[in-house]
């Protein structure tokens, strides 16, 4: 019975496939991760220049209203 068991075993083990990772998955989900940062960092680029802008913007006529009062 073991001998008969540790066949069994040692067939089930060869007749599974290899362990071997996908490297052109890897690949492309390490392309599509640093594409998804890139765009991230973008966006978030351009919206702190609008609300730099916008600040600027209402804080030079709140300047320019207050100087023209009399």
């Amino acid at each position: 019975m073991t001998n008969a068991l540790k066949e069994l075993m040692t067939e089930t083990v060869d007749a599974q496939a290899p362990n071997a990772p996908d490297v052109d998955a890897l690949v492309r989900a390490g392309r599509r991760q640093v594409r998804r940062r890139c765009i991230l960092m973008s966006v978030a680029a351009v919206a702190a220049v609008c609300v730099v802008a916008v600040a600027t913007t209402v804080a030079v006529n709140a300047t320019k209203q207050s100087s023209e009062r009399p």
